[in-house]
């Protein structure tokens, strides 16, 4: 990879109270010294860490901003390249005639990722990191935020360290049964061998198992609203969101699109479907709705469903009920203000939608019904699709090797072929055996200046 000097905006493109703009590569520390100065013409101290107030002159001396500036020498940076940032004042135009002037002197536009992208080259961090970088920069949650922090911090990575630790083990052993081959004898122990595979299995058999809480720690739990019209779907998204953001009338039918909001329930970001009301109809369009509610059921981690306690059930209601009982579930009874008169014969919650009565026992029972009783959040969760893809890679890879280990008329050097395609999806997990046209695929969906 070309290793210019690179730089770009580090903030988000707008007007704002400052603009940092990250210069790296060999070249930043001469770029800062030709650029920055001290306003009462004094040596400016560029020592590592050292921020420093000045003005940030053009080549010709004209003064385009005052700031500060801040060096850090290499290794001892983010990228682990000499680098240097400028806080100036927060105009984008003004931030932008900074950066002409630094093209202008021979340093490049940074692509997207590409500070991250050099970090993880330059082995300040492993790929596992700087993946959870950009997670840090999306994430819209208490939880997802703490669970990217836990990637960056190392614990996955040291978790990946330790399946490795015992596939290299394994190996080992199996190696040393081939350099020293004996007609009768088998120097590695078969016991000690399956022991270290087991090791690395329950490891990230384990690590898999958080896939889906993972998900949507990520993405976020959705929740789909169901029920026939009119018994409060809407008024229940309303109330939920503490907005107006359903249309809410007495004629059936009225919902004809799915809405889609976000409520956060105990640091957990809540995506809420306001489904179309199901029944029988012969409107096209209504029916449309209904059809996107039944697929919003499917891939939905939630049915809510609403009946209205203050009539019979209907048909609707009964096939729906009917339909998810073999789903993740929750049934809550509506307009209990208005006096609950029936109730389904299933586990349910009575709640209010019009007055709030009963909202906070139901935001407690989604969080419980797909997230368990557990804060969310505390320990490490697998959310990336890669990583759980080369998890499986490597359990694969692990299972064929014990399989060939526990069958005791097969030499043991049979397993090394396994037990290397599980070290390999391993280290491409972690990025130590990868191709570049992946690392360059991964940063592509990174920010500029990050």
């Amino acid at each position: 990879m070309e290793q210019r000097t690179i730089a770009a905006l580090a903030t988000p493109q707008g007007t704002a109270g400052i603009h940092v703009i990250r210069i790296s590569g060999d070249d930043a520390h001469n770029v800062i010294k030709q650029c920055f100065s001290s306003p009462n013409k004094s040596d400016i101290n560029f020592e590592h860490g050292y921020m420093q107030y000045g003005y940030i002159k053009a080549p010709n001396g004209e003064i385009l901003d005052e700031g500060y500036a801040v060096c850090f020498k290499a290794p001892r940076s983010y990228t682990g390249e000499d680098v240097c940032e400028i806080q100036c004042h927060g105009s984008l135009f003004n931030a932008s005639r900074i950066l002409d002037m630094l093209y202008s002197m021979g340093v490049r536009p940074a692509e997207p990722g590409e500070f991250t992208k050099r970090a993880f080259l330059n082995g300040r961090i492993d790929l596992v990191k700087a993946e959870s970088v950009m997670d840090i920069i999306s994430s819209d949650s208490t939880a997802a935020v703490k669970n990217s922090m836990e990637h960056l911090s190392g614990t996955l990575s040291r978790k990946n360290d330790e399946v490795k630790d015992s596939i290299v083990y394994a190996l080992a052993n199996i190696n040393a049964d081939i350099d020293f081959p004996d007609e009768d004898t088998e120097y590695a122990d078969r016991r000690e061998i399956i022991g270290a595979i087991d090791n690395a299995y329950g490891i990230i058999t384990e690590l898999c198992k958080t896939a889906s809480t993972g998900r949507m720690i990520k993405d976020g739990v959705r929740v789909a609203i169901c029920g026939a019209p009119n018994v409060g779907k809407s008024t229940l998204l309303n109330c939920l969101t503490q907005s107006d953001r359903a249309i809410v009338t007495d004629i059936p039918g009225t919902t004809r699109d799915i809405l889609e909001e976000c409520i956060y329930v105990n640091g957990i970001k809540v995506r809420l479907f306001d489904t179309a009301g199901i029944r029988d109809t012969e409107d096209s369009i209504e029916q449309i709705g209904i059809e996107r509610t039944v697929k919003l059921l499917e891939n939905a981690d939630l049915a809510l469903i609403i009946l209205d306690g203050t009539r019979e059930l209907s048909k609707s209601d009964m096939e729906l009920l009917s339909k998810t009982e073999n789903i993740n579930r929750i049934v809550a009874v509506n307009k209990s203000d208005e006096g609950v008169l029936y109730v389904p014969q299933c586990e349910h919650l009575v709640i209010s939608a019009a007055t709030s009565q009963g909202i906070n026992a139901l935001k407690d029972a989604i969080y419980e019904k797909c997230l368990g009783s557990s804060s969310a959040g505390e320990g490490v969760y697998v959310t990336n699709a890669r990583h759980i893809a080369l998890y499986n890679d490597c359990i694969k890879g692990l299972e064929r090797a014990k399989e060939d280990l526990l069958d005791s008329s097969l030499p043991v050097d049979l397993a090394a072929t396994w037990l290397n395609d599980a070290y390999i999806a391993i280290k491409e997990l972690t990025g130590e055996e990868i191709d570049n046209e992946i690392i360059d695929r991964i940063f592509a969906q990174f920010c500029l200046g990050k």
